[in-house]
């Protein structure tokens, strides 16, 4: 029988994980006993968020973006003209046209803004949208289906250029010498700690939230994803505290950075009305970056089960072996 305390971490760290686990490749594993989001989440988030017309002036706030016009203002452009009307005219055009060519690098602290400065990342993202939009739908209004997948491939494009998340290097982290089973019972014990330290609970996954934020326009749900996402901060910087056996070194650092990754992401997509380009761009990478997260797990899994070591129920750090098992079966059943 699992310890009371093995059950709470695998089950508060799952309910945020629950995107990995349940959305991407779910199989219902039956200690598991939260709430999770079905396998079209962000899908639907995206497809949700590509209609979404504040101001019902025929233009989606994302292209409000693009136009450099007012999403809470149907008008922006010109009095008497709705702003829908007045981009199927031609009479405004795209606010990256005159953007000179890229000579310099992007400076991360340029992306976040509503109307994006020239060779920005999210001005280049625009500028792949826009493009893409025009040319794939021939005239034709793209279905919320066909904008979902499109701006899912456009954001990835731009992934190497996404790096909003604090990259850490083995620098910073804390390498021991020690390997075999002892080192790895100290890691596990040292990790359930992490998770134990950073439980967090929320009705839902985050994608269920995120879902609903969108959806329903639910500031409640938006804002539980806001806490998810300092959530997954919190485990970067706890794990990163962690004694690292030399050879779980480089698994480890995946690990860390891909929860701080998760952080920035999930934090960008909520800045859907501050931002709706930076936003737009951080749900088409999040389930990359969810899956890394879930392949880092997956590599220290493999560790342990090379190295032979059994963790029993009673002993510590049996709840984050379990939960390295897990992910790795579910991991390799989905590809």
């Amino acid at each position: 029988m699992l310890r009371a305390r093995a059950v709470s971490i695998i089950l508060s760290l799952l309910i945020s994980f629950s995107l990995i686990i349940g959305a991407y490749f779910f199989a219902d594993p039956s200690f598991l006993k939260t709430p999770t989001a079905d396998a079209e989440s962000i899908r639907k988030a995206l497809e949700a968020y590509s209609v979404k017309d504040t101001d019902a002036d025929g233009l989606p706030d994302w292209q409000e973006a693009l136009y450099n016009t007012d999403p809470k203002n149907p008008e922006s452009f010109k009095e008497g003209t709705l702003d829908g009307e007045a981009v199927r005219a031609g009479l405004i055009k795209p606010a990256f046209e005159s953007a000179p060519p890229v000579v310099n690098p992007i400076n991360p602290e340029d992306i976040s803004e509503v109307n994006p400065a020239p060779n920005t990342l999210t001005d280049r993202f625009a500028k792949i949208l826009f493009e893409g939009f025009i040319s794939e739908r021939q005239g034709e209004a793209l279905s919320p289906g066909e904008i979902a997948t499109f701006v899912t491939g456009a954001a990835l494009q731009l992934e190497d250029m996404y790096e909003r998340a604090p990259r850490f290097t083995k620098a910073d982290l804390t390498i021991v010498p020690q390997t075999g089973e002892e080192a790895l019972r100290a890691y596990a014990k040292e990790m359930e700690k992490v998770l134990a330290e950073n439980i967090i609970t929320t009705p839902h996954d985050e994608l269920t939230h995120y879902y609903s934020a969108i959806n329903q326009e639910s500031d409640e749900d938006m804002q539980q994803v806001v806490n998810i996402a300092k959530y997954y901060g919190a485990l970067a910087e706890g794990a990163k505290s962690v004694e690292v056996p030399r050879d779980l070194a480089d698994a480890h650092l995946a690990l860390i950075n891909s929860f701080s990754k998760l952080a920035v992401v999930l934090s960008d997509m909520t800045k859907v009305n501050e931002d709706p380009l930076l936003a737009f761009l951080a749900m088409g990478m999040h389930e990359r970056s969810a899956l890394d997260m879930a392949d880092a797990l997956r590599t220290l899994s493999g560790s342990f089960s090379t190295s032979g070591i059994v963790i029993a129920p009673d002993e510590e750090g049996y709840g984050f072996s379990l939960l390295l098992k897990q992910v790795s079966t579910l991991r390799e059943e989905a590809l």
